[in-house]
């Protein structure tokens, strides 16, 4: 047999395209049914898995930016030193009968009460102190005012632990005060900045921050009627569109007990240690 006439195998197409056309001619209708529907979910596969890694990225961009300004808040008094100006010496209350029964304390007296008292069921009585930074990044912020929510009101108990620190310091020059009773904030500051003591002045809430500038706000809240839980919500706006924040103890409302008569047992922190008080 001459070469010519030798019987060569098919050439093998130089591409898919063309593979896919010579198995097409060759395949059975149900192959191919089963080849279109194979087709089919891996596109709709591919389309999956972007829409899966694209949403998120788009959810990410915008929370990351867009808004021009970040909030921080400090719920520990201890953390919201600002230079000399800070309040520390807070008093707690507890169940009557829990002092008794908790063994250690906070390893740095007055400064380590909070996070101390908190963990272990007390709560603020008289003022709750926090703080908060409001930056300006990209974007003009304005304040208007602060808003007082009381979230729920707690009855008072008859009897109590009364938790105090001796350890203070001057409170800052300017300060929000909030009272949890009218529901009302305003800044106040003494008259005489070299004399924290002196009679106050009060000024309606309100700031204007602009980019990149930031603002510190110290806040005291007291209540002398009602232990009530609330936050607080700025009413800004941020480029001239309106935004509400709330300020409040890492995502659960603040809690505020009135300094009243009460039925209390007295403890103090001295030297490390918690001791029954006069």
């Amino acid at each position: 047999m001459s070469a010519a006439s030798r019987r060569h195998p098919p050439p093998v197409p130089s591409n898919r395209r063309e593979r896919f056309k010579r198995w097409w001619g060759r395949a059975r209708p149900g192959e191919q049914l089963a080849a279109v529907v194979a087709m089919v979910v891996s596109v709709f596969g591919v389309i999956g898995a972007l829409i899966a890694v694209l949403i998120p990225m788009a959810i990410n961009s915008a929370k990351d930016s867009g808004s021009g300004y970040t909030i921080r808040v400090f719920t520990n008094p201890a953390d919201a030193q600002f230079g000399r100006n800070y309040v520390t010496g807070l008093d707690y209350i507890f169940p009557a009968g829990t002092l008794a029964t908790i063994s250690g304390a906070p390893e740095k007296d007055c400064d380590g009460a909070y996070e101390w008292a908190h963990k272990n069921g007390g709560v603020d009585v008289g003022n709750t102190v926090a703080a908060f930074i409001i930056a300006a990044q990209s974007k003009t912020v304005i304040v208007d005012t602060g808003r007082i929510v009381i979230d729920r009101v707690v009855p008072m108990p008859r009897a109590v632990d009364l938790l105090s620190c001796a350890e203070g310091g001057p409170i800052a020059d300017q300060i929000l005060t909030i009272d949890l009773d009218e529901r009302k904030a305003e800044l106040t500051s003494p008259k005489d900045p070299n004399d924290p003591s002196s009679k106050t002045a009060a000024y309606p809430f309100s700031l204007l921050i602009e980019p990149g500038k930031a603002d510190r706000i110290y806040m005291a809240a007291s209540t002398s009627k009602s232990y009530v839980e609330w936050h607080l919500e700025l009413v800004m706006e941020v480029a001239g569109k309106p935004v509400t924040r709330r300020i409040d103890n890492n995502g659960q409302p603040f809690a505020t007990a009135p300094m009243q008569e009460l039925a209390s047992t007295p403890y103090i922190w001295s030297d490390g240690k918690i001791k029954r008080g006069s």
